[in-house]
């Protein structure tokens, strides 16, 4: 992989920390994967307050630091459940 452009899901937690995961080159497969993980966490009792599928490349997932401390790390697009 390298700059190659696509979607990758924001997680937010409790405290606000966003980290980046799922990096898929067509929408769909990030989808997916946000789903995916979604009824992963909604089952416990810490689970994250909100997701995005992020427009990125995935070298910016894989620089990207976890956990990152800042508010607007990426530019967010609505998810429609």
């Amino acid at each position: 992989m390298d700059w190659t452009a696509g979607w990758a899901v924001q997680r937010t937690w409790p405290d606000r920390t966003p980290d980046v995961f799922g990096f898929g080159r067509r929408g769909a497969v990030a989808r997916r994967r946000l789903h995916r993980d979604r009824r992963y966490w909604g089952t416990g009792p810490l689970h994250p307050t909100g997701y995005a599928l992020v427009a990125t490349s995935w070298f910016d997932v894989q620089l990207h630091p976890q956990p990152c401390a800042s508010a607007a790390c990426s530019a967010r697009v609505e998810v429609t459940w």
